[in-house]
């Protein structure tokens, strides 16, 4: 008999289904279709993981250390009940080749204190090499005009991997001369997300995710 026994949906093998999981001494000993515990939690039909997951962060690594790096950043999700992370792209030199992957993957294997993931840059010129070995694409799309952006999107689908969009219409954001919290929002009016996410809704791609929304627009 288990000291606790946590029962709801899990995730096992590529499917959901209901089940058991057994603690003892505060570790996970046993995953079963049926349990016996001291004490017995149901969550119903609610998901159970062992630990969130954060499929967006920036550990700055390399290039931008005196910010944060995977040590330091993954030992903070640790901390934060975080058991596996996803790290973008945009460090120094950005994640845009398959040398450029590799050397960051030799870093977070190294110094990282939990389970992770790596993006590539999804404006690279070597999306199908890179899709045999990144986690996930990231694009800016105010980097790249509307035909290179469908280009990549048209790539990266190809690959099967998902690619996360920073969406925002370069051509709707608003100068400003000052560096002020007020002012920069003034410069990047709810309009350039909202014009941006219907593109991409109209490119009619399954594996696109939209990053960090703040536009009620975008939404409806």
């Amino acid at each position: 008999m288990m000291d606790l026994v946590v029962e709801g949906n899990l995730y096992l093998k590529g499917e959901i289904i209901k089940g058991c999981v057994g603690i003892e001494y505060g570790k996970i000993k046993s995953v079963k279709k049926i349990l016996k515990g001291e004490e017995h939690l149901d969550f119903g039909e609610k998901l159970i993981m062992p630990a969130g997951v954060d499929a967006h962060v920036h550990f700055r690594e390399p290039g931008f250390t005196y910010k944060e790096d995977f040590s330091t950043g993954s030992m903070s999700a640790a901390f934060g009940g975080m058991s596996c992370v996803f790290d973008m792209p945009n460090t120094k030199p950005q994640v845009n080749s398959v040398d450029i992957f590799k050397e960051k993957l030799s870093i977070a294997k190294r110094k990282s204190y939990v389970d992770f993931g790596l993006y590539a840059d999804g404006n690279s010129d070597e999306i199908e090499n890179l899709g045999k070995i990144c986690s996930c694409f990231k694009i800016y799309s105010y980097e790249m005009d509307d035909n290179l952006l469908e280009k990549k999107l048209n790539e990266i689908e190809k690959t099967g991997k998902t690619v996360s969009v920073h969406a925002e219409d370069k051509k709707l954001f608003r100068e400003t001369k000052s560096l002020n919290l007020s002012d920069y929002l003034h410069s990047r009016p709810n309009e350039a997300e909202e014009k941006m996410v219907q593109k991409i809704v109209l490119t009619d791609k399954k594996n696109v995710h939209v990053c960090h929304v703040s536009a009620k627009e975008s939404i409806n």
